[in-house]
């Protein structure tokens, strides 16, 4: 998938050439390859910056997620184990930005083993949280809406199930494109880490990825999701205002994120084409896209008790966990920020 991701530099530099060429047609000698500063070839300096900017958030971010799972909850719980798997896709992909934010302030400078291993983690950290977030709104919806799941261990066993073909697709998916990334020296002698395939083939390569990976999980997030939402409003659940906000925060984020750089992928991939201007609407998407690994993090500080549990653990004070009475009347936990998109009323209760 890293065509998807260097596609822009690609284009790019398809765009230099093509300048380059123009009015040579009556020309029989040879031709002179006129070579753009480091910053053109490689992206921009604006690109790199957003690129460190969203790996601090998300580190930060998925590192106290991460934290407060291990120090304070249970990971048996169904719900953190998804929250945990998610955190760690979005930490997987977020690793590989600031490597490739220095190749947009100059060039590929960290060897070929990296160039396919980094190819690799961005395709297993995007693909496998966009599954995630789809395996976790789909245990939602099974419990709110068909009241499946009644015994716990089978919820469990389905979970952990379903986390690790998840992993097993993404690493799997990956090996393509680990196989055909690699570091190169250009024309102008840039070293660039780009995969190597036929046009055609990367074409049909998008449509799939984006079918698979896109359309498929947002088809899905919004039906479940407008279900969930159905039982809550009517519901008496006080809280379900709040719930609502959260529910919409949820979908809003996945559709803002993600569609633009879907769209554009789509349309760049159709039209073949160098345009500078569409090569910046797609740079603009691709940041927009990736800020989405930032956003889980945020939309669990809704709730108070994760609140508190972050401030505890930063200011490195103890704190006991929930007793038995707290955990059956529904306490807001890191988890039961999921919890609360389906609990309509005080008499469901997932554990």
């Amino acid at each position: 998938m890293m065509h998807d991701v260097l596609i822009g530099i690609s284009s790019m530099n398809d765009f230099q050439e093509n300048e380059t060429y123009n009015d040579t047609s009556d020309y029989n000698g040879s031709l002179v390859f006129l070579c753009e500063d480091e910053n053109q070839h490689s992206g921009s300096t604006a690109t790199a910056f957003c690129f460190i900017v969203i790996f601090c958030l998300s580190f930060a971010g998925n590192t106290v997620v991460l934290c407060v799972l291990a120090r304070y909850e249970k990971l048996k719980r169904v719900t953190n184990l998804f929250v945990l798997n998610l955190a760690m896709s979005d930490l997987i992909f977020s690793m590989s930005l600031p490597f490739w934010s220095t190749y947009h302030f100059s060039q590929w400078v960290f060897g070929d083993f990296l160039c396919k291993l980094l190819s690799g983690a961005y395709f297993i950290g995007f693909c496998s949280s966009m599954m995630f977030l789809t395996a976790m709104t789909v245990d939602r919806y099974m419990i709110m809406v068909h009241n499946q799941f009644p015994l716990l261990k089978k919820r469990r066993l389905c979970a952990q199930v379903t986390c690790v073909a998840i992993w097993i697709i993404s690493v799997s998916s990956s090996i393509k494109e680990m196989v055909i990334s690699s570091a190169k020296t250009d024309k102008c002698d840039y070293i660039t880490c780009e995969s190597s395939t036929d046009p055609w083939m990367d074409k049909i390569s998008n449509y799939i990825l984006t079918l698979i990976f896109f359309l498929v999980p947002l088809t899905i997030i919004i039906y479940c999701y407008c279900r969930i939402l159905k039982i809550v409003i009517s519901s008496k659940n006080k809280n379900k205002h709040k719930t609502i906000i959260l529910i919409f925060c949820i979908v809003v984020a996945f559709f803002v994120c993600l569609t633009p750089y879907n769209v554009v992928l789509v349309t760049m991939s159709e039209l073949q084409s160098s345009s500078s201007k569409l090569y910046h609407i797609f740079i603009f998407c691709r940041i927009l896209a990736y800020f989405h690994c930032c956003l889980n993090p945020f939309l669990y500080a809704f709730t108070e008790k994760f609140r508190a549990q972050v401030s505890r653990l930063l200011c490195c004070a103890p704190l006991q966990r929930r007793s038995i009475s707290s955990r059956l009347s529904g306490a807001h936990s890191i988890s039961n920020v999921i919890e609360k998109v389906i609990a309509t009323n005080e008499n469901i209760q997932l554990t």
